[in-house]
């Protein structure tokens, strides 16, 4: 008789792998992160909030959407 599935898995996994879970490896990426990955992710909502305020518009590969940059603030309108 065959051995159950679990059993094959936790045997396949470790002789096979060196790495932790996936899980666990992203869960310890996010920890690890001392900063954004880019200046405008920790953007300020503003003082004019909530009839004026900052954000950030990420525009897809492709998009034929278009927007205007501030020259001032360098902040896309």
């Amino acid at each position: 008789m065959a051995p159950p599935i679990e059993t094959l898995h936790k045997a396949f996994n470790s002789t096979h792998s060196t790495h932790p879970p996936l899980n666990e490896r992203i869960l310890s990426s996010l920890t690890r992160r001392s900063i954004a990955a880019h200046p405008w992710h920790d953007l300020e909502i503003g003082p004019g909030a909530p009839t004026i305020f900052n954000c950030v518009i990420e525009i897809s590969k492709g998009s034929k959407v278009k927007y205007e940059l501030d020259k001032k603030s360098g902040l896309i309108k």
